[in-house]
């Protein structure tokens, strides 16, 4: 199952489109998790979705595809087995955003982390990598390590960064 953009979905074709994309385009961070959250919450009616989302107009350098970052992380901890909540925190952090997606699944073994960006591996599929190149376009952060603190078979947690626009 896979999730919308607009007439879009996201695809390995993705990654083609993404160059095209302007890198100028001016986007609300915000407002594309909560319509992203909104699209998941219709596809995975089964798994808890709680978010706090304590910014308004998030302005960040990023384009239509921003909303298929927050979908390939959330379709991420869906589809990765197991998961039955996941919890999405978005807030103002030094001159940008910080975006957190944890979940309740399986995790991801710590010894798979490092690569797992890496398009020259592929570990069932592509969205993580374009999820990466989505924030490297932004001149953005992404790292994922354990939702509870050494213990990663308890559920990931992803952290993104974003730095807002400059008028």
């Amino acid at each position: 199952m896979t999730a919308q953009r607009h007439d879009k979905k996201v695809s390995p074709n993705t990654k083609e489109e993404l160059k095209e994309e302007p890198t100028n385009a001016v986007t609300e961070a915000d407002e594309s998790l909560r319509t992203a959250i909104t699209d998941f919450s219709m596809l995975y009616p089964d798994i808890s979705l709680e978010a706090n989302i304590t910014v308004d107009n998030a302005k960040v350098d990023a384009g239509l595809f921003l909303q298929d970052l927050w979908i390939s992380l959330l379709e991420n901890a869906a589809e990765t087995g197991e998961c039955k909540s996941i919890w999405v925190d978005m807030k103002k952090e030094a001159e940008g955003f910080a975006i957190e997606i944890a979940d309740d699944g399986k995790g991801i073994n710590p010894a798979l982390r490092e690569s797992l960006f890496d398009v020259r591996r592929r570990f069932g599929g592509v969205s993580l990598h374009t999820a990466k190149e989505i924030v490297d376009r932004c001149a953005g952060t992404i790292s994922v390590g354990d939702r509870v603190p050494g213990q990663h078979e308890r559920g990931s947690l992803f952290k993104v960064w974003l730095p807002k626009h400059q008028e």
